[in-house]
């Protein structure tokens, strides 16, 4: 790439000495044709003057000027025209002055451009310009370094080819916004694909004038998938801290959240909110006589049998050693005896559980409802164990609907 660039500026160099050596001596031909000395001619030597000193610098500005009052002292010697001290002093400065002024000034813009070029060039970050038809117009290498795209692949495309289809929209929103005016864009993040066909996510910040989008991104591929493995592991614990790690069931603290969240439900809705104390039948004679892994299986089993047999709006936990809560939204406490008849019969007659079931009357403090529930379920246990008893009616205010006794 340098090596062509480096042979275009030759070329380049060889076509403007050619061109100013051509008006050169046009001019010269001209001066020489036009007998009236009057006539300001030789002023046309600053054209070449200036673009001699463009391309090449002050000194050869000078130089170039040189030349040409050579050129004008030839004339008017050749022609007997007395130009005078004067006349050459004022030619001679004004062609130097032309040609030391642009040619300093041609070599400040060049160090600024190279400066510009060079830090573009050499910028870790994808840097771009684009016009507000969509379409890059100039990119840095980084873009074939961290994307693996050449130039070629990258300019005259509109860059919405290369976003993740669910950033497109975002995307083009900001552009408009760029494209209306004199606007800023900042800490913008979307999906780039690369050469390969993977997906990097990149973050922008971009500036637009009255012509074209100026923008600048990092590849922040790394730290998305770092975030995203953080926020995997804060719901995994979130999820262990929340889940009985034998059954797999939620424990306490979950159910402590839950029914305070069902229970405002239920009062935004009107509909009945049953609640069920649930014990395992002599689970420490099972731990006693069979040990404990026993106990563990009996656990673990019933708590899958019983996920089969709930609703998916219902929830139940593990809050003890042998207990367990279900809440019933929606739920009646004699539908809510046909749910805990389903969940017998996914015992499969393996072992017996007693249920306490309590139907929220609409106002009363969760700390009443649990009392009332854990009542029903020590009569079922009084009376032999293996049944479901349901506390007293209620009569829930916001609904009309009545529990049964």
């Amino acid at each position: 790439m340098r090596r062509a660039e480096h042979l275009a500026e030759r070329r380049r160099r060889a076509l403007v000495l050619i061109l100013c050596t051509v008006l050169c001596a046009l001019i010269t031909v001209l001066r020489f044709a036009v007998a009236n000395p009057v006539e300001s001619i030789g002023f046309l030597y600053t054209i070449p003057v200036a673009m001699i000193a463009v391309e090449f610098g002050a000194g050869a500005g000078i130089g170039a000027a040189l030349a040409t009052l050579g050129l004008t002292v030839m004339w008017a010697e050749t022609r007997d025209v007395p130009l005078g001290l004067v006349g050459y002093a004022a030619r001679a400065s004004t062609l130097a002055a032309i040609g030391g002024i642009v040619g300093t000034l041609a070599k400040q813009r060049e160090r600024v451009e190279q400066d510009r070029r060079r830090w573009f060039s050499m910028s870790n970050d994808l840097l771009s310009v684009a016009n507000f038809d969509g379409r890059y117009t100039h990119v840095n290498e980084a873009w074939t370094t961290l994307l693996g795209y050449s130039r070629a692949e990258l300019l005259g495309r509109a860059y919405t080819d290369f976003v993740h289809p669910d950033d497109v929209e975002r995307t083009n929103e900001e552009a408009a916004a760029l494209g209306a005016g004199p606007h800023v864009l900042v800490n913008f993040e979307n999906r780039y694909r690369a050469a390969d066909g993977s997906w990097c996510w990149l973050l922008w910040s971009a500036r637009s004038d009255s012509e074209q989008i100026y923008a600048v991104a990092k590849d922040i591929t790394e730290r998305k998938r770092l975030e995203q493995e953080r926020e995997e592991l804060v719901a995994r614990l979130e999820q262990a801290v929340r889940r009985d790690p034998l059954t797999g069931l939620a424990n306490r603290r979950a159910w402590d959240d839950q029914f305070a969240v069902e229970l405002r439900r239920a009062a935004r809705s009107g509909e009945p909110l049953s609640l069920v104390m649930i014990d395992l039948d002599n689970l420490k004679t099972v731990n006693d006589q069979q040990g404990h892994q026993a106990g563990d299986r009996l656990l673990r089993g019933s708590a899958a049998a019983w996920r089969e047999c709930i609703r998916e709006t219902d929830f139940i936990a593990r809050i003890g050693g042998d207990e367990f809560a279900i809440l019933l939204p929606d739920c009646a406490p004699e539908e809510a005896q046909r749910v805990l008849g389903r969940m017998a019969e996914g015992m499969r007659d393996r072992h017996s559980f007693s249920a306490g079931v309590a139907l929220w009357d609409g106002e009363e403090p969760s700390t009443e409802l649990v009392r009332r529930a854990d009542e029903a379920l020590y009569a079922a246990k009084a009376s032999g164990r293996g049944c479901v008893r349901v506390s007293a009616a209620t009569l829930l205010p916001h609904s009309g609907r009545s529990s049964v006794g």
